[in-house]
């Protein structure tokens, strides 16, 4: 895949490596199991919007919307998400089975954190349950959404990652783009090939039995594991000691008591 990936790149050099209306022509020159098609938008409201529509109507896995910017981007809980142009904005369409549903987002930021160092030799780390961050700031956020329907469904993957777009004033101690890490304008394109490469790989390992080394390699890339933490949870507020992963990504937490307790969903807070 690194050759592959190698040559494509240099490729790209020669023209607009940061088009994204150009992505199209890039995702049939992928070698991967998933056949990715992308529709490109060059402004929406929200990139999920657009793919829970498509998936309804029978898109078929690999269906990946990418828009330049979003008026009303939203991350987990409802919460707003900054979309504007310069940043790597999309939402994949993956029929998996059920009870990957969880394990896919966490892979999702995985393949970020590979790629980022494969191409700028960038360490970024995995938080849970859905951030990259890259100098203790979030650097990308992943908002993953399930349907079900009849004996399957659908999981929408959105991506977010500050590549070239401003951050509010707000959010300068809270998060990062990677023009901030580099002090350069980042072409977009070598980015987006490589994070569905490697979430191809992943992906692919999975669905052939191979968990337990994607979990094993996960947990290598996380920030949240051996610290304490609060989960923050619709249920509660909860401390304890973060020690590991559950087969399907839930966050193992140790309690004060020694009893370990597994969350799905939650916010979390490093606390040292």
């Amino acid at each position: 895949m690194e050759v592959r990936l190698a040559e494509l790149l240099k490729e790209l050099q020669i023209r607009d490596s940061d088009d994204l209306s150009s992505a199209s022509a890039l995702l049939n020159r992928l070698d991967t199991r998933l056949r990715y098609k992308s529709i490109y938008l060059a402004s929406t409201t929200s990139t999920q919007d657009v793919a829970r529509d498509l998936a309804e109507r029978g898109a078929p896995e690999g269906t990946l919307v990418i828009a330049e910017s979003m008026t009303a981007g939203r991350g987990r809980r409802g919460r707003r998400w900054y979309a504007g142009p310069g940043g790597l904005w999309l939402t994949l369409i993956l029929r998996p089975p059920p009870e990957y549903f969880q394990l896919l987002g966490l892979l999702s930021a995985l393949a970020v954190v590979k790629s980022l160092e494969k191409l700028w030799g960038l360490r970024a780390e995995v938080k849970w349950p859905n951030d990259v961050l890259l100098e203790g700031r979030k650097l990308c956020g992943i908002l993953a959404e399930a349907a079900f329907i009849g004996g399957g469904g659908y999981l929408l993957l959105g991506l977010g990652i500050n590549v070239n777009n401003d951050l509010p004033p707000e959010l300068k101690d809270s998060a990062i783009s990677l023009k901030d890490v580099l002090r350069r304008r980042v072409p977009r394109l070598p980015l987006l090939a490589s994070t569905l490469l490697e979430l191809d790989s992943l992906y692919s390992s999975l669905l052939k039995g191979g968990a337990e080394d994607v979990l094993r390699e996960l947990k290598c890339r996380m920030s949240t594991l051996g610290r304490r933490v609060r989960v923050i949870t619709p249920d509660g507020v909860v401390e304890g000691l973060a020690v590991s992963l559950a087969s399907d990504g839930s966050l193992l937490l140790r309690l004060s008591d020694g009893s370990l307790l597994p969350f799905r969903v939650g916010e979390v807070i490093h606390l040292r």
